[in-house]
């Protein structure tokens, strides 16, 4: 059944457009939207968990059935005629208790190593946060104004093609938006980028390596470091600080500790951004700068330390996905006895994952 129609308790709703697949029972009379189909079981023998099981197993086939330019998606057509295996109501509940059991295993253990990543950055988060706070009181603190200089960014009109570079260019200048701080610390490439017309149509300023990025609207307080020369839009404030007065990183790890305060300052404004005013007066704990470095390279090597053990833990969640999408098809097609004694599925996991990290 399409959308806008109630399906009764049990009806099995599959996503039928962009992402295809996406598999659920209602537990209430239902109703959906147009981006969903749903299957309401005729036999009432049937059960609707094994339905649902059936459907996951064979979600490959059903993208594959997909069409579209904008985004793809299966007719009510595709779904009615789409393959799954069958087999009679007693062997359908057996089935579906066994993976109900068995892939709720492997969804605590999926949830144990989220929350365990989580905890290993709020630990991280959590000594940068020390490491600052343990700064000699006595320690001079002064504004960012009086120990960087300070680039400010702009956008060449988006319809003039000579403003902005081919990928192939020979002379480009790479342009920094917000969108190319997300995710990331350190800036290394950008999606777009300008010519020497586009940089001398806002005459704007090429930031060296090492120059801290400050988001002052949009995503107000995000941060990262220049790892190449680049220039950027008007949300964004270069800070480039003077050598030997205050570290790069040093900088960019205290101004990210200090997001919340920042935060804080933002709420307080009626436009809800900052200015480069605010920033350039935005006071901070300046030690000296050999005792700079040595924090800045704690915090480094904590960080690398956490980006090596999230990576293992993404592994490690990608496997785990992946055996219960392989146990849910080798059930619902006869490739495992469910009747049988078997090892449980989340306790071989764990063998697996402790050889894989």
């Amino acid at each position: 059944m399409e959308g806008s129609q109630i399906v009764p308790a049990g009806s099995v709703v599959i996503s039928s457009r962009a992402p295809i697949g996406y598999v659920s029972i209602a537990s209430t009379d239902t109703a959906f939207n147009q981006g969903c189909k749903a299957l309401v079981l005729r036999s009432t023998p049937a059960d609707p968990r094994f339905l649902s099981y059936a459907m996951q197993s064979t979600a490959d086939k059903l993208i594959s059935a997909g069409r579209g330019s904008t985004f793809l998606e299966v007719s009510a057509s595709d779904v009615a005629t789409h393959p799954i295996p069958w087999v009679n109501a007693m062997q359908q509940r057996a089935i579906a208790d066994y993976l109900d059991h068995e892939t709720a295993e492997i969804d605590a253990l999926i949830a144990d190593l989220d929350q365990f990543g989580g905890l290993l950055a709020e630990r991280h988060y959590s000594m940068a946060t020390k490491l600052f706070a343990s700064i000699d009181s006595e320690t001079r603190s002064r504004p960012l104004g009086t120990m960087a200089t300070f680039i400010s960014g702009g956008t060449p009109d988006t319809t003039v093609e000579r403003f902005w570079a081919d990928a192939d260019s020979d002379v480009a200048f790479r342009w920094v938006a917000i969108s190319d701080m997300s995710g990331t610390d350190t800036i290394v490439d950008t999606v777009k980028s300008l010519t020497p017309m586009g940089l001398a149509d806002r005459r704007l300023q090429v930031a060296p390596p090492g120059t801290v990025l400050f988001a002052m609207y949009a995503s107000v307080g995000e941060v990262a470091r220049l790892a190449t020369e680049a220039t950027f839009n008007q949300a964004i404030i270069g800070i480039t600080p003077y050598p030997k007065v205050l570290d790069p990183t040093y900088l960019q790890r205290y101004l990210e500790s200090a997001r919340s305060e920042l935060l804080a300052e933002v709420r307080s404004n009626t436009q809800a951004n900052l200015n480069a005013h605010q920033v350039r007066h935005f006071v901070i704990p300046t030690p000296e700068f050999s005792i700079q470095q040595q924090i800045a390279a704690d915090i480094e090597f904590s960080l690398a330390t956490l980006r090596s053990a999230q990576a293992d833990l993404t592994l490690a969640i990608a496997l785990a996905k992946e055996r219960r999408s392989a146990l849910i098809t080798a059930a619902v097609t006869g490739q495992i006895d469910v009747t049988a004694k078997h090892r449980p599925a989340a306790e071989q996991l764990e063998d697996d994952i402790k050889e894989l990290t």
